[in-house]
């Protein structure tokens, strides 16, 4: 058997496969920020029987919303209505965790009631986009009290967990990295300090739900692809380490490197961490099996495979051909207005031929 198919306990999840979905926005919830019974579709469709699947990034307050069709996490009218795909989920035997999302110098101020220049660590000019404000300490408090309030409530919406978003450029990678960060309080300096926001984001949601159900999803190569000094996340990892997280979430590289082996510096980052590790991106079936065989992670998330292929777990396990016909155009809307088109259309092994 294939160690993709053994099983593991991440915290308070047990898994019966290593296949993970990862994070991937796509835009199709209702304009009021609500997931809809198409999102919940979406996901059953990716459901394999003990699988893990990691929701699209979702807005924990509604100044940090990306754009009106991403659905939040923030209202009862949500919580309510992710009901409907964590059932459904749960129905085919599946696990499925929330990822948790500020997007920090992204925000667009029209979804502020303030109206207020978007937050980041710091003062930030970007060419075309409005130049940030840096949030004072009691900001970063609230923050952080939303980052938890926001897992409670997808507990109650009948997630598994919850993943914090601390990837992609978005607020906490804002706050780690030293390019975005020129603070001189207590969340900017040493390494020691920039890890500071994160340490207490993640403190707080396993306050509020624990350890065993919080992840957190990392990538060291977003802001800066060509830093090769990793030693701000080797002590990211070694801070985490004693909080006993469900697991910490890397993204390996940089966009458009496929299927290229771990370079040292993973390799490095997977020394650091003691506890369950997700790698992500440029993985095809048989570099995923190699990489959980070698231990350098535990799972493997797949991304635009999982789009086209939402059986991808069955076809991996019985060795069928993948669907590698990726629609680009429809990854964040359907075409001629039917947001169903390249979401839920892309078909089974089964159904293809039939």
């Amino acid at each position: 058997m294939s160690v993709l198919f053994e099983p593991i306990v991440l915290g308070e999840i047990s898994l019966k496969n290593r296949i993970v979905l990862a994070p991937l926005t796509r835009q199709r919830a209702d304009e009021n920020a609500v997931p809809n019974d198409l999102i919940a579709e979406y996901y059953e469709q990716r459901t394999s029987d003990g699988g893990l699947l990691i929701t699209e990034a979702t807005p924990i307050s509604v100044e940090t919303l990306y754009a009106k069709t991403v659905p939040g996490i923030y209202n009862q009218a949500q919580i309510d209505a992710w009901k409907k795909t964590t059932s459904r989920v749960h129905a085919k035997g599946g696990k499925i965790v929330q990822q948790l999302w500020h997007i920090g110098y992204h925000c667009d101020p029209e979804f502020d009631p303030l109206h207020r220049a978007p937050p980041s660590a710091s003062v930030i000019e970007r060419e075309g986009k409005p130049t940030s404000r840096a949030l004072d300490e009691e900001e970063i408090k609230e923050i952080v009290g939303t980052f938890a309030q926001a897992a409670k409530n997808s507990i109650e919406a009948g997630f598994d967990g919850v993943e914090i978003h601390g990837a992609n450029t978005y607020l906490l990678d804002q706050f780690l990295n030293e390019s975005t960060n020129k603070r001189t309080d207590k969340y900017g300096g040493s390494i020691e300090n920039r890890n500071r926001f994160a340490l207490e984001v993640t403190e707080a949601v396993i306050s509020a739900i624990g350890a065993g159900r919080t992840g957190i999803r990392l990538s060291p190569w977003a802001i800066n692809p060509e830093n090769n000094d990793v030693s701000q996340w080797i002590a990211l990892l070694k801070s985490l380490n004693p909080l006993k997280l469900a697991y910490v979430h890397f993204l390996r590289s940089t966009p458009g490197v496929n299927n290229e082996p771990e370079t040292e510096n993973v390799l490095a980052l997977r020394k650091a961490y003691e506890g369950n590790l997700i790698l992500n991106r440029g993985y095809v079936a048989a570099s995923a099996e190699k990489t959980v065989f070698d231990g350098n992670a535990e799972l493997i998330a797949f991304g635009k495979l999982f789009i086209s292929n939402p059986d991808l777990v069955e076809r991996i396990k019985l060795g069928r051909e993948l669907n590698e016909d990726l629609n680009f155009k429809t990854l964040y809307a359907g075409e001629k207005g039917d947001p169903s088109d390249g979401y839920t259309s892309y078909k089974t092994w089964e159904q293809a031929h039939a």
